[in-house]
């Protein structure tokens, strides 16, 4: 105990002061947490905290929320940013994140200089994330381009230790695939969004995570993914840009989703209705899968959709703003695909409005159904009497149901009832709008 005291004591803190106490591992690991100024401001608490900033391995550049459009105060926020990455000295960077808004005008040659800083730092996790570029976009009004930041060249010494990459608002050229092919040995999570691309290729062989959200590609034709080592994927291209790009299509190369098992995929609408099918068709290995918008008109008609593979492995499936529509009058594109899904567990449709219709008489068995949430799931031309009929016939097909949860189904009240199952299954009022109940 005595010992301890002395410890306190020479640490320059009061016999009190247990947080001044504590290794220096630690005290770094609280001050990863911090802003670069507010890490600064930790040397009045104690002799024991005075410079300890200097050596701590993460770099945190915080200027969100901040008024830096404000010349006076982006001044003064510059040079505290400067002074404290020149006076940084820690030999290796466990992390550099930069983020921030406003990235206009002079204000670039900084901020590439503070980039290029934390590079240097071989860091393990690198996150530069920009926002409101404050570029307007003339086709779409009130949405914004991504900034002119340009990613500046990383070399592989600097990127060997990468093993997270996030980047938010930057430009990235045709030599960033080359970085991620062969100058990212230990990479496992890659995050792109709001980024402009000049790559048709994404290869990494120790890649685990990879999600793209809204990049503008400049190039034209399918972008490829090459990731055998892939765990999680999420493409989310939201919308087209004309003026950069023509078609949106993605590719998943053969062995990429060997060991995929989350998968959550937007489809574009200008997506191709064959390269859809083979995209959908290489996620067959998944345990989840979300898909939004994923079959149009087309797509219904495909003869492909009945080669499907069977996603044997699929236990959780949501299907959010997909249309589906009746092959041949009896059974519909949904019908089809979920056959594919013998071992399915958990299934959520939301906003499918043309399922579960009287015309629709052939539902699939779900043997191993649990869970089932439909939102807004019936035409509204049919009559309640026609909706419940479907229902009840969907129902019947899933022998184990534990769980049905219907929101928005009916059309009069908002509000969801819940139902005691010594009722009749569908003896609930005309007026309800949505049901949660359990079926057992």
């Amino acid at each position: 105990m005595e010992a301890v005291t002395d410890r306190r004591l020479h640490a320059g803190g009061s016999t009190d002061d247990r947080l001044s106490a504590l290794p220096d591992d630690l005290l770094h690991r609280i001050l990863s947490f911090l802003p670069c100024q507010r890490a600064v401001q930790t040397t009045v608490l104690s002799k024991r905290w005075t410079g300890l900033w200097r050596s701590a391995p993460c770099i945190n550049i915080n200027m969100l929320y901040i008024l830096t459009r404000s010349r006076h105060k982006w001044q003064k926020m510059e040079d505290l940013v400067t002074n404290f990455l020149i006076f940084h000295n820690a030999p290796v960077l466990d992390a550099f994140r930069i983020a921030m808004d406003g990235v206009i005008g002079d204000r670039l040659s900084a901020i590439d200089r503070w980039v290029r800083r934390g590079i240097l730092g071989c860091p393990s996790v690198l996150e530069i994330e920009f926002f409101d570029t404050g570029i307007p976009d003339p086709p779409f009004g009130d949405t914004v381009r991504p900034g002119p930041f340009e990613l500046p060249d990383i070399g592989s010494t600097s990127s060997s230790r990468l093993k997270r990459l996030s980047l938010v608002g930057v430009s990235l050229g045709s030599s960033f695939a080359e970085l991620l092919r062969s100058g990212c040995p230990v990479l496992e999570d890659l995050h792109l969004e709001d980024c402009c691309t000049e790559f048709n290729h994404i290869q990494s062989h120790t890649l685990k995570k990879l999600y793209l959200h809204i990049c503008y590609r400049h190039s034209v034709g399918t972008l490829a993914i090459k990731a055998p080592a892939l765990v999680k994927l999420v493409l989310d291209p939201h919308l087209s840009m004309p003026e950069y790009t023509q078609k949106n299509e993605f590719s998943l190369a053969d062995g990429s989703t060997n060991s995929l098992v989350d998968a959550w995929v937007v489809f574009p609408h200008d997506m191709s209705p064959r390269s859809r099918v083979m995209l959908l068709g290489s996620l067959s290995n998944v345990t989840k899968l979300e898909l939004t918008a994923c079959f149009s008109a087309e797509l219904m008609l495909d003869n492909e959709l009945g080669q499907f593979p069977i996603f044997s492995n699929l236990r959780t499936l949501w299907l959010r703003g997909c249309v589906f529509g009746n092959r041949d009058g009896k059974c519909s594109t949904l019908d089809i695909f979920l056959q594919k899904t013998p071992n399915l567990k958990k299934l959520t449709l939301e906003h499918q409005r043309a399922i579960l219709v009287q015309e629709s008489v052939e539902y699939p068995v779900f043997a191993n159904l649990q869970t089932l949430s439909l939102e807004q799931c019936f035409l509204d031309k049919c009559d309640l009497n026609n909706k419940l009929d479907a229902l009840g016939s969907f129902v019947q097909n899933a022998p184990w149901l534990e769980k049905l949860t219907l929101q928005c189904c009916m059309v009069i009240n908002p509000f969801p009832i819940y139902l005691d199952m010594s009722h009749d299954l569908f003896g609930f009022s005309h007026e309800s709008c949505g049901i949660v109940k359990s079926l057992k």
